[in-house]
């Protein structure tokens, strides 16, 4: 695969790994989009960087990222919640 000129200084930069299990999540409290659900589907952050971005695809079709602080493993099933 050829890389462009700003995709590969953004490959030098940014490390982006995808998951392959696709574990769902509930957004936290303490944002706009709190109560939301989604299902990661990759993990972003700087190299040489201690932290790092949950990326969802929340249910609506819409791809955010948060601090991995914010969320929290949606229940397995309606026993759980």
């Amino acid at each position: 695969m050829l890389l462009t000129a700003d995709q590969s200084i953004l490959a030098r930069f940014v490390r982006v790994e995808e998951a392959h299990t696709k574990t769902r999540y509930i957004v936290g409290a303490g944002c706009r989009r709190a109560g939301q659900r989604g299902a990661c589907i990759a993990i972003i952050s700087l190299r040489n960087s201690p932290g790092y971005e949950v990326v969802l695809q929340l249910d609506d079709g819409r791809i955010e990222s948060f601090a991995p602080m914010r969320l929290f493993p949606e229940p397995s099933n309606a026993a759980d919640r």
